[in-house]
């Protein structure tokens, strides 16, 4: 049995002259020793403690190595029964992950990484740019729902970026 045991990551404000900047962010690192960083601001500290609580708690160890279509079923699953998602947005879902399958050649949850999102934007790059965002945009929520459940590390599709759109101005219909 692994005992998984989430580490907390504080952050407080201190009034002690000798530290240089009053946010601070304080930890214990996997050897038990307590760590701590100064900031000038509280965005800068709770960003930094952002990333060493993702960097604390996501040991290989806690990741679930999952295959592809058994996960793909399991999250339509839930969004069909739990979230009651309309049949149109799961149609969505399966052509999206259907098509990222096709184009990345993934097996495994924990395989996946930026370089697959990128020629899955490649493989979908004849669209036009919102279409291609869009297709992101659930592509990002599946990674968000596996990593949740501990079948991925992270979610690569931020990493990866979206596409350009062109603006365009909406024309007024005259009463013509």
């Amino acid at each position: 049995i692994i005992c998984t045991m989430i580490r907390k990551v504080n952050i407080k404000k201190t009034t002690d002259p000798r530290y240089r900047y009053q946010w601070q962010v304080l930890w214990r690192d996997p050897m038990g020793r307590q760590r701590k960083l100064s900031f000038p601001t509280k965005g800068m500290a709770q960003e930094c403690a952002k990333g060493i609580w993702r960097d604390i708690n996501s040991s290989p160890y806690h990741i679930q190595s999952k295959d592809w279509d058994d996960m793909v079923s399991e999250f339509l699953a839930a969004k069909a029964g739990g979230d009651r998602l309309a049949a149109e947005s799961i149609n969505i879902y399966q052509r999206v992950l259907r098509t990222f399958k096709a184009a990345a050649n993934v097996a495994k949850s924990d395989q996946i990484q930026i370089g697959h999102v990128d020629q899955f934007k490649q493989s979908i790059s004849k669209n036009a740019p919102p279409t291609v965002n869009k297709k992101l945009r659930h592509l990002s929520a599946f990674f968000t729902w596996a990593v949740r459940r501990k079948y991925m590390a992270e979610n690569p599709v931020p990493a990866a970026g979206k596409l350009k759109e062109i603006k365009k101005i909406p024309t007024i219909i005259t009463p013509e």
